[in-house]
């Protein structure tokens, strides 16, 4: 296994996210994703299978841009749910309560 494959994440059997490259994979399609959808997607799957609030992940965020806010977490997690292939009803990787 070369280090591009090593640093890369399994989410599902099609789907891995690449952390270094901001990238998603999906089969053999590319999916580029924005500074903030991989510093949301990393800061979610530091604490894999766990409950975050959108206020938590922002002030994580803050160092980075002092103007984040829940309302801006919420629209990055739509965004990451579309490029994700899932819809807002019926998530299976980026759940909500």
């Amino acid at each position: 296994m070369d280090e591009a494959q090593s640093s890369r994440i399994l989410l599902r059997s099609d789907l891995s996210f690449d952390p270094a490259l901001a990238i998603l994979q999906r089969q053999d399609k590319t999916i580029l994703l924005t500074a903030r959808e991989a510093a949301v997607l990393r800061a979610l799957l530091q604490s894999p299978r766990c409950w975050h609030s959108a206020d938590a992940l922002a002030s994580r965020l803050k160092r980075r841009w002092p103007h984040i806010n829940a309302h801006s977490i919420e629209q990055i997690i739509v965004g990451l749910r579309r490029k994700l292939g899932e819809s807002g009803k019926h998530p299976t990787i980026l759940l909500s309560r």
